[in-house]
């Protein structure tokens, strides 16, 4: 496991086995606690000289493919829209927090897109995913000082007429 850590489509790997529906339950979760710890641990790293800067002495980090990372950021919140495993899901809201926490919005601007679309969807499942998303999301801002939230308040500002629409059908279908 150690030597495949540093293949250049680990993570990509890894999280299409902990999407795959045919695969072992099982399986498929230590793949996806697999690719939570990959991302907690090593996503942060983008070269040896920052790497050797910010990581305790000793501890064996790993630079993921620049490749690697783009695919995980443009599939990761369909594959959490797909998965109907609870704990799989858990790992993919776990890696979707550290990735908004390292790469929003400069590397990731595509989340808030993923975001709209699923609120957008019409069906349960996909509000639901646009909804931890965009809780992902809202958790990179969540010990910023005010004057620092000033994109949580743009992306509030565009998420916010669909999350009213959204409130509103809920409640006239209780009507």
């Amino acid at each position: 496991l150690t030597q495949a850590q540093s293949r250049p489509d680990y993570c990509s790997s890894i999280l299409e086995l902990s999407a795959d529906a045919a695969l072992d339950q099982n399986l498929a979760l230590a793949a996806a606690v697999q690719l939570g710890t990959m991302i907690d641990y090593h996503w942060k790293f983008f070269n040896v000289e920052q790497a050797d800067r910010i990581s305790t002495t000793g501890f064996r980090y790993v630079i993921l493919n620049e490749e690697d990372k783009a695919y995980v950021r443009t599939n990761i919140v369909s594959k959490m829209f797909a998965c109907t495993t609870r704990p799989i899901q858990k790992q993919y809201v776990r890696c979707i927090i550290t990735i908004c926490r390292h790469d929003y919005p400069e590397k990731w601007p595509g989340i808030l897109n993923d975001i709209s679309n699923a609120l957008q969807s019409g069906n349960d499942k996909g509000i639901l995913t646009g909804c931890i998303a965009l809780y992902c999301l809202a958790k990179k801002y969540e010990f910023e000082l005010y004057e620092s939230r000033d994109t949580l308040v743009q992306v509030m500002q565009q998420v916010s007429p669909t999350l009213g629409q959204i409130v509103e059908r809920y409640m006239q279908s209780l009507d």
